[in-house]
C-alpha cells in the first residue's frame, strides 16, 4: 500500500511540474513577440523639412506666417516670415522631440515656445511668442 501511495504522489508532483513549465513558456513567447513592435513605434520621427504657411496672432488680428525648415536629425534650421512683424521674422532654429517642435527666433535665438505636430505630420500648431499659430505644410 505504501508503494502505491508513493507512486501516486510522485505522479502528481511530476504532472504539476510539467503543467507549470508549459504555461510559463507560453507567457515568454507572447512577451517576446510584442516587444519589437513597441520599440519600432518609438523610433519614428516626423520630417518637417519644407515650406509651411498659415496664420498667427490673436483672434480677429491674425496675420499670414510663412516658415521654411530644414531638418537634420532632430535639429531644425530655417527662416520665418510674419507679415508686418519684422521683429518676429528672420532666421530660426529648433528641435523636434516626439510630436513637439521647439523653435527659437534670430538674434540670440530666444525661445518662442512649443508647437504640436499633427499625427499625419502636415500641421504644426500652438503658441509662438504668446500668440496662437497654425501652419500647414505647403504642397
Amino acid at each position: 500500500m505504501n508503494r502505491i501511495l508513493m507512486m501516486l504522489t510522485a505522479f502528481v508532483i511530476i504532472s504539476a511540474l510539467i503543467t507549470g513549465c508549459g504555461s510559463s513558456t507560453k507567457t515568454t513567447r507572447t512577451t517576446a513577440s510584442t516587444t519589437p513592435r513597441i520599440a519600432s513605434v518609438a523610433l519614428t520621427m516626423p520630417d518637417l523639412t519644407g515650406t509651411w504657411s498659415g496664420q498667427g496672432g490673436p483672434q480677429g488680428l491674425e496675420t499670414p506666417v510663412a516658415l521654411r525648415l530644414v531638418q537634420t536629425g532632430s535639429a531644425l534650421e530655417g527662416d520665418v516670415y510674419v507679415s508686418g512683424r519684422y521683429d518676429l521674422s528672420g532666421p530660426i532654429k529648433g528641435t523636434v522631440e516626439g510630436n513637439t517642435v521647439r523653435l527659437a527666433l534670430g538674434t540670440g535665438f530666444r525661445q518662442t515656445g512649443a508647437l504640436e505636430i499633427s499625427p499625419d505630420g502636415n500641421q504644426i500648431s500652438g503658441s509662438m511668442v504668446g500668440s496662437p499659430l497654425v501652419l500647414m505644410r505647403s504642397r
